[in-house]
């Protein structure tokens, strides 16, 4: 190969190299930012979630129930699905009540025990690998002893959208690499004519 075409040759791939780690840098600090969106967004909604459980438990003797009109669809979809992931536990720390998503989830990693006076915030996978936001905290009963009330929401649908994202973006990228390849190409080559003159 020709000196001039091996140079050339040397400045197209070095413009494709930039550009390809300006790309995957952009679409890892895009990941990332969605991602924590996704968190943050997940944490909101677990907080709203753990206020709307406390509104329908009641701790009454050291018994739970849930307290809610049976007839009105809203509230038995409303309470359904806080008691999806769910778990209360007693003064004593031993498990009141337990949703089996939870049950999962503890069965696949060590949730937190009896939080402390803060609400304690994690992400945890079930046996599935299906990821949860969890918030952790303490409510009381009318002679104020404390329960834990553990509360979670999935993270698989927010999750999804971001890898479905990342795809794209991937996507996207090769077809701009190639596109600046050739377009690196010709402008050496009109950079290498000019020159010679």
């Amino acid at each position: 190969m020709a000196p001039r075409s091996q140079l050339r040759l040397r400045l197209t791939a070095t413009y494709v190299a930039f550009i390809a780690i300006l790309l995957g840098a952009t679409g890892l600090l895009f990941r990332q930012h969605l991602k924590n969106e996704a968190e943050l967004n997940a944490r909101l909604t677990v907080d709203a979630d753990f206020g709307a459980a406390v509104g329908f438990l009641h701790i009454d003797n050291r018994h739970p129930e849930w307290v809610y009109d049976r007839n009105d669809p809203d509230e038995v979809f409303t309470v359904g699905r806080l008691r999806h992931v769910y778990q209360l536990t007693g003064p004593d720390g031993n498990v009141l009540e337990q949703s089996t998503v939870l049950q999962s989830i503890r069965s696949a990693t060590q949730t937190p025990g009896q939080p402390d006076y803060n609400p304690q915030y994690s992400i945890m996978r079930d046996q599935s690998g299906i990821p949860y936001s969890i918030r952790a905290s303490w409510i009381r009963d009318d002679q104020s002893r404390r329960y834990g009330l553990t509360i979670g929401r999935s993270l698989a649908i927010p999750y999804r959208t971001v890898d479905r994202f990342v795809n794209v973006y991937l996507l996207v990228s090769l077809l701009m690499l190639v596109l600046a390849s050739l377009f690196s190409w010709w402008l050496t080559g009109i950079a290498m004519r000019r020159s010679e003159v």
